[in-house]
């Protein structure tokens, strides 16, 4: 079976981008190909696969920041000539799913786009001349995503919150597919001398929509340590350590030596929590999206009702005072296995590359 693996972009260390890691790993007969990779900027585990870059004009801009070029991206993967595949799979939270084919298209959906479909979360740290762009444009392009999403044979929703969300964006029933754990937790730990343990961390990307300064806000009320991952904190008091990027043998460290990993945001399916868990450390997490398919609460973790700081402060103070089994928080993390998600994913992929590809509607 020859599989065409498309990704939207490879310019940051994000949830999708371990997804589409563990489907390459689990599929090595796959080739990928995406509208840009920086080497430096994603997992290193892209170094082992091959991988084809789109050419389009504006490119410079996605590698810079991804928002910058999105109007773009449509277009470059429609203008991508599929050739030597018996299957598409598009691993999608943007303009993946775009691409043209003759062949059977299934989507692997994290989510529908966000800046179309949820823009005021994802536009709420930009400029507002960048908002009024995204604002004019939306219009048309809604209508061109919607024409592409309906050309696939197959949508796969990564939680059924997500699949909530493709329903009402495209009017499409997909299957859930949850995504896998692909941390390796037998792999080796970098410790950083100076953090001692016993803190509350976040591991977010720099995004306004994942609410990490109220997160930072809450701790400090308390006069909690906070380690904040991914995102880069300017401004913050003495008990919180911002690391930005880190790699995956200090993530290890951290997970495994935090009180419990903090999620304040409104998660198309949300990772974190399953890779905390995989240490034994518990999470505290927003009662609302994929956090809902991913923590137990009372056995994996505790759940807030808002993103506010006395409701995320309240939280840490209550995790503090409960034990938690280290066995039933990696055996929960555990049931979320790359064999079992590769396994069902091949197994559709194999079901179409055999059939006649019949799109909905024409792109």
């Amino acid at each position: 079976m020859r599989i065409l693996l498309a990704h939207d972009y490879l310019t940051q260390f994000g949830g999708a981008e371990r997804v589409t890691l563990a489907i390459l790993d689990g599929m090595p007969e796959a080739r990928l190909v995406t509208s840009a990779y920086n080497q430096r900027d994603t997992f290193p585990g892209f170094l082992d696969h091959d991988i084809e870059v789109l050419k389009f004009a504006g490119q410079r801009l996605v590698r810079a920041d991804v928002r910058l070029g999105l109007p773009l991206l449509a277009r470059a993967f429609s203008a991508y000539p599929v050739r030597d595949a018996d299957v598409v799979v598009c691993s999608s939270s943007g303009w993946s799913h775009h691409i043209r084919a003759a062949v059977p298209k299934i989507v692997y959906c994290h989510n529908p786009p966000r800046w179309l479909y949820q823009s005021k979360d994802y536009l709420a740290d930009q400029k507002i001349h960048v908002r009024a762009v995204h604002a004019v444009m939306q219009g048309g392009l809604r209508r061109r995503d919607v024409r592409a999403a309906g050309a696939a044979t197959k949508y796969l929703a990564n939680s059924h919150s997500v699949a909530v969300r493709l329903k009402a964006a495209y009017n499409i029933d997909a299957e859930v597919l949850h995504p896998p754990v692909h941390l390796d937790a037998s792999g080796p730990m970098a410790p950083i001398p100076e953090i001692k343990p016993g803190y509350f961390l976040v591991v977010a990307r720099p995004r306004g929509y994942k609410h990490t300064q109220v997160v930072i806000d809450a701790a400090e009320s308390i006069g909690e340590r906070l380690v904040v991952v991914g995102a880069e904190v300017r401004t913050h008091g003495p008990g919180v350590e911002s690391l930005g990027r880190v790699s995956d043998a200090t993530l290890r460290w951290l997970y495994r030596n935090a009180v419990a990993t903090v999620g304040a945001s409104y998660e198309d399916f949300g990772l974190t929590p399953l890779e905390s868990n995989l240490f034994g450390t518990p999470v505290i997490a927003l009662r609302a999206g994929g956090y809902l398919e991913t923590v137990v609460e009372g056995k994996t973790g505790l759940f807030f009702g808002s993103p506010s700081k006395d409701e995320i402060s309240l939280a840490m103070r209550q995790v503090r005072s409960m034990q938690f089994s280290l066995q039933v928080l990696r055996e929960h993390a555990d049931s979320f296995s790359s064999g079992d998600f590769v396994s069902r994913l091949r197994a559709i992929a194999q079901e179409f590359a055999n059939t006649a590809h019949v799109p909905r509607t024409k792109l």
